[in-house]
């Protein structure tokens, strides 16, 4: 396939579209340290690395990036509605292009 094909491609776009948007990026990243985080882990690991930043902001892009089949959710405590999540085998390789990327833009 060509590289236009490719960008046609409705999957493409809405990982491009994911990735756009702000601390999308930061989010993928925090998955080389752990395959796995719960949802108040990832957020406590996510301001010493990041900073501040919205609960929303986060918990939306986390949301995008399970929709898109980059991480996968689990509930681990029904009864307070906390989850975990796994990077994919999609997550794994999105996250080895951006590290490539970013080694080559340092």
């Amino acid at each position: 396939m060509s590289v236009i094909s490719d960008l046609k491609n409705k999957k493409t776009m809405q990982m491009l579209d994911a990735f756009e948007k702000s601390k999308s990026v930061e989010v993928l990243l925090m998955f080389q340290k752990n395959k796995t985080w719960r949802t108040t882990d990832l957020l406590h690991e996510f301001k010493n690395e990041f900073g501040k930043f919205s609960y929303n902001t986060i918990r939306s892009r986390i949301d995008a990036l399970v929709e898109l089949g980059v991480l996968e959710a689990k509930v681990y405590d029904d009864s307070r509605n906390l989850e975990e999540y796994t990077i994919t085998k999609l997550g794994t390789e999105v996250t080895e292009i951006f590290v490539a990327l970013i080694q080559l833009f340092k």
